[in-house]
């Protein structure tokens, strides 16, 4: 029984912040990206860079508080941040190397 009350608080936990994002990231380097938050918390999306004329994609993970991280599959952009539970997400993101960093904001798509 504790078990079962845990996954479905977990579920509902993540349910404040599960959908797609879209947003746009400046600094050193900007753009915009697509994310989606599934049900279990899971990241998934794409980035495009205007400097560099480039796609890349996007993983990672939202925790139980909205705390965040995703990433470029290299771990080459790292992009960590918060998401509320009215659908808006921001953050930092930076290059593994220290040599790019930035902000970066997305709204919940309706």
């Amino acid at each position: 029984m504790a078990l079962v009350l845990l996954v479905t608080m977990a579920t509902g936990a993540w349910a404040f912040y599960a959908g797609v994002f879209q947003g746009t990231f400046i600094g050193d380097n900007y753009g915009a990206f697509e994310i989606t938050v599934g049900q279990n918390g899971e990241i998934s999306g794409l980035a495009h860079s205007n400097k560099m004329q480039q796609d890349f994609a996007l993983s990672g993970q939202v925790n139980f508080d909205g705390m965040h991280h995703f990433a470029t599959p290299d771990g080459s952009i790292i992009f960590i941040g918060s998401v509320d539970q009215v659908g808006r997400l921001m953050g930092r993101w930076g290059s593994s190397d220290g040599t790019a960093r930035g902000n970066f904001t997305a709204l919940l798509r309706q």
